[in-house]
């Protein structure tokens, strides 16, 4: 267990995973860091001083956005071999 008693991926663990779970935990990993203030990280305060809605309505915002423009063009980008 790491700190705060939050479980913590070892080693071991994410080696045995498949290339797609790994793909999975780092996607998510970026939708985290995608919900924090855009500025560097020297000047974050830490993230108690941060109200939870903050951080979630400014993520959400970015995400629907990106969503929208992702599906506009998703299937316009796959090579033929894909379909």
């Amino acid at each position: 267990m790491a700190r705060n008693n939050i479980p913590r991926l070892t080693p071991e663990q994410i080696e045995k995973m498949t290339a797609h779970q790994l793909a999975d935990l780092l996607a998510n990993v970026v939708l985290v860091l995608r919900r924090m203030p855009d500025v560097p990280l020297v000047e974050m305060e830490p993230v108690r001083n941060y109200e939870s809605s903050q951080i979630t309505k400014h993520g959400r915002q970015e995400r629907e956005a990106a969503n929208e423009t992702a599906q506009a063009s998703d299937t316009e980008n796959l090579p033929d071999w894909v379909n």
